[in-house]
Order: C-alpha cells, then structure tokens, then sequence
C-alpha cells in the first residue's frame, strides 16, 4: 500500500482489490473500490490473458512510475498494471517471466526471462529494482528497472541461490537450478522484504525453516 491506496491479494478468487485510503491509511470505507483479474466483483475465473490472474499471491508497488506487480503465481508469471486503477479488469501493461500474455504460461525450463510459480515480491525504489521470490525455482531474482520495463520477456539481472551442483553448466547462472541447504542455496523461498536503509535482503527460505539475511 501507500498513503492513498491498499491492494490485497484475494487468491482464491483470482483477483487483486484496491481499496482507496483517505491519506493517513484510514479505508474510506470497507468495500473494495476496484478489482483487477476480474471484470466485476461477481466473478471469479482463471485465465492467461492480459486481464485475467490465476492464484495471485505477492503484491510490489513502484509509486514513482505508478505500478502494481503481482505474481500470478499458477500462470508463472508477474503481471503489471498502471495503478490507481480507473475501471474494473483493467488490462495488464507487461508480464515478467512470459513472452505473451494468452499463449505462454511454462514454467520450464528455468533462465533469466522465465519463472516458476513466483509468489514473494518487494521493489528497490532508490534503485528502480524489482525483488521476486520464484519459488517454484528455489531462487531470488532481481529485475533492475532503471533503463524501462520490458512488455514481454524481461531479463533478470541478478540471481540468489544457484546450487553450485557438480555438472551444472555454471557458464549460464539462469538455465538450471534445484532446492539445496547452504549459504548460497535456498529450498522454495515464498517472500522477499528489502530494507532499504541498510541495504539488506530477508528471504523466506521456506522448505529449509530458516530466513535468510544478505
């Protein structure tokens, strides 16, 4: 959230709520004032196109550039939208981890522009940076967004926990990675929180019951 709107992942019904706030985070009210993944407040269906969500968890706002990211977890995927948004079912701006919005939703094999049910998600604002938990891939992604955002098919830059396996190809960090119990590895991390003030990075490195502190 931010001073004037709060966005809650409802993800059994495939869909994102904005509620709008009065300034101070105080609601205005108790009923939501838009949905994103759905055309109405009525529906709740699944879908791989550029308005539709399917098991929506992780929920990152960039309020300099006035983007919602949400990783649609199940279409493996993180969609992005122009917040506050204007109308129901608004239609997405880009997706990160797909090279379309209706004919892609693999999440195999794993590289630098393809996710695996991705759940967590924080943004760098100093620096324009994109924080993804892809969970399905056992690692933590960083997407720098200085330069733009990509409408389809954008690259991760940065990659936290690569099993360092002997006979992995390591020439490509992004083309390979599997669960592991390490200070480098990680096992199904679900979130991410940044701490800008002290550059610090918190995983939840879920399968091995720990957090992780870089």
């Amino acid at each position: 959230s931010d001073a004037n709107y709060l966005f809650i992942s409802d993800s059994n019904t495939n869909r994102i709520l904005q509620f709008n706030l009065d300034g101070s985070g105080v609601p205005l009210d108790y009923l939501a004032d838009r949905v994103v993944g759905q055309l109405d407040f009525l529906t709740a269906g699944s879908g791989t196109t550029n308005k539709t969500l399917s098991g929506p968890t992780g929920l990152a706002i960039d309020p300099s550039h006035s983007r919602l990211f949400v990783s649609d977890s199940t279409n493996n995927r993180i969609m992005v939208f122009t917040y506050p948004c204007s109308a129901n079912g608004i239609p997405a701006d880009a997706v990160i981890g797909q090279g379309s919005f209706a004919t892609s939703n693999a999440a195999n094999p794993p590289s630098a522009t393809r996710l695996s049910a991705p759940q967590g998600l924080d943004y760098d604002i100093l620096n324009d940076r994109l924080i993804v938990a892809d969970s399905g891939n056992s690692r933590v992604l960083f997407y720098n967004l200085a330069g733009g955002l990509s409408t389809f098919s954008q690259a991760a830059d940065v990659e936290l926990g690569l099993a360092l396996l002997s006979g992995v190809d390591s020439s490509d960090p992004f083309d390979s990675n599997f669960p592991g119990l390490s200070q480098s590895e990680m096992s199904y991390p679900q979130d991410v929180a940044y701490d800008e003030g002290h550059q610090s990075l918190y995983v939840s490195d879920t399968a091995n019951n720990r957090v992780l502190i870089f």
